[in-house]
């Protein structure tokens, strides 16, 4: 996959250009660790919890991202047990003997709540750098029915998804992008690709050895490519990519018939030109979310 600054190097015709970043200093890693690990508490008041941060710090290869997960982690157990068991997890053992560092990060998805860990599988369907809106991505998750009250709780749905969201923040699977927008790491989006087990699935343009599951519920893809979705049946989330119009492209992007599955509940368009939709999207009663993002047209009910 090519990264960002490739991709636009491309489209200016541009010489690729890239600048290796090194490995964080251990004094560094150290302080950065720190600050998410005893975000709230004084680490002057947990000299044991330093010692196993020590020890942590020096298996983590320098990497900054890996330094916020585990620190975040950690974060939320201020127990000596917990810090132990987290440093003899099977994970870092494999990361001190210069195994993959994805390992690490997944021990922050484990520790997740079942009700997030849905959450964050379903952002694995939209593309790598895609700027995330919160109040969007949670209406969304409500809309999939990964979001639902207990029979004593009296908070709005919006509300318990907001505390989702800021959950993943604190544990620093988002990472704010400007005033309103949010971003996943490469690697974290990675991740969330990785545990999907083929329940959601994103299908890129001019993939030609990809293999789709059948089992997949929650499903993005680049008009280009749809129909190599058009036989799955359990579809409850679409999400569709249109091509970028030229000056000569004035056709409408039309969504075929057989892609509006029954069980659909969420209905996503957006790109760079006009859609039709068919007739018959009024038969899906189940549809619960629908939105068209198209040039500078928003709609979404």
């Amino acid at each position: 996959m090519k990264s960002v600054a490739n991709l636009l190097a491309d489209v200016l015709n541009a010489e690729h250009c890239s600048l290796a970043l090194q490995d964080l200093a251990e004094q560094e890693l150290r302080s950065l660790f720190n600050s998410y690990a005893f975000h709230g508490f004084n680490p002057n008041n947990h000299g044991d919890l330093l010692a196993i941060g020590d020890q942590i710090i020096k298996i983590l290869h320098g990497s900054p991202l890996a330094a916020k997960v585990i620190g975040s982690l950690l974060n939320s157990r201020m127990d000596l047990l917990y810090w132990r068991r987290i440093l003899s997890h099977g994970s870092l053992i494999n990361s001190e003997q210069g195994k993959d560092i994805m390992d690490v990060l997944k021990l922050s998805y484990f520790n997740l709540p079942t009700n997030l860990k849905v959450c964050f599988r379903f952002c694995s369907i939209f593309p790598l750098d895609y700027l995330f809106n919160k109040k969007e991505l949670i209406e969304m998750w409500i809309t999939s029915g990964f979001i639902w009250q207990h029979s004593c709780q009296e908070e709005r749905l919006e509300d318990i998804g907001e505390d989702y969201f800021n959950h993943l923040l604190r544990k620093s699977i988002f990472e704010p992008w400007g005033k309103k927008r949010y971003v996943m790491h490469d690697l974290i989006h990675e991740m969330a690709r990785n545990v999907s087990n083929g329940e959601c699935f994103r299908v890129v343009q001019n993939d030609k050895s990809i293999a789709i599951p059948s089992s997949a519920r929650h499903v993005s893809v680049h008009e280009t490519e749809i129909q190599k979705v058009s036989h799955l049946e359990n579809i409850c989330s679409l999400v569709i990519t249109t091509k970028k119009q030229t000056s000569t492209d004035l056709n409408v992007f039309v969504l075929p018939n057989n892609l509006i599955k029954k069980n659909l509940r969420l209905l996503k368009i957006y790109g760079h030109y006009s859609c039709k939709l068919p007739d018959e999207i009024c038969c899906l009663v189940h549809l619960r979310y629908l939105s068209i993002e198209l040039r500078n047209v928003h709609q979404s009910f």
